[in-house]
């Protein structure tokens, strides 16, 4: 019984546990220095930069490396269990490796998982999308192959979030509505602030 339990474990991590030697091999046959380099550099800067328990979003590739880096954040997909967490892997194969575009699917993972900060290689798709929602997601750190951004919180029901992805959609009127409220809740946030001078703009 113990065995047959154990292989429910396994079996379907197997998959995972190929493609994660296959990067290492990768990792280990590229002459080019300077992918390494920026990835520990990265992870150097995010240690420095987050507080103890931050939730840091990032590929289950990256989160291998974590640990020799900082102490300060858990690896996602593990969340203080001894096994992998398959439903937190399921949404970060589809929003690293099956998204492009900007869309509510990445604010609502963002949400449901309670994330504060964001890291993405530069050369994914959806990387170069992320800089259009900067009051949602604010660019900190940045290099040749990665980016690092902390999350605007409690995204489900933020009036910047809502601004933001309205401007996504073109719909300056609703953005300029979102940002208003924004501004009633706290009219000493510079943000909303920004959002809105950016919707006027954008309206003409």
């Amino acid at each position: 019984l113990p065995l047959l339990v154990l292989a429910c474990f396994v079996v379907p991590l197997q998959s995972r546990i190929r493609q994660g030697i296959v990067q290492i091999q990768r990792n280990q046959d590229t002459p080019v220095l300077s992918v390494s380099t920026s990835r520990r550099a990265l992870l150097e800067y995010v240690d420095d930069h987050i507080s103890q328990g931050s939730v840091v979003w990032m590929d289950w590739i990256m989160e291998s490396y974590l640990p020799a880096f900082s102490s300060k954040t858990t690896p996602l997909v593990f969340r203080g269990q001894p096994f992998v967490d398959e439903s937190i892997l399921t949404d970060m194969n589809r929003f690293y490796e099956e998204t492009t575009e900007l869309d509510s699917y990445v604010i609502e993972t963002l949400d449901r998982w309670g994330v504060q900060y964001l890291l993405i290689e530069r050369a994914n798709p959806l990387a170069a999308e992320l800089a259009r929602i900067p009051l949602t997601l604010r660019l900190l750190y940045e290099n040749d192959d990665f980016q690092f951004y902390q999350v605007a919180p409690n995204l489900m029901s933020n009036p910047i979030v809502a601004g933001d992805l309205s401007m996504l959609e073109a719909d300056h009127g609703q953005a300029i509505d979102s940002y208003q409220q924004a501004i009633q809740d706290d009219p000493a946030d510079e943000l909303p602030h920004l959002g809105l001078a950016r919707a006027y703009q954008a309206q003409g």
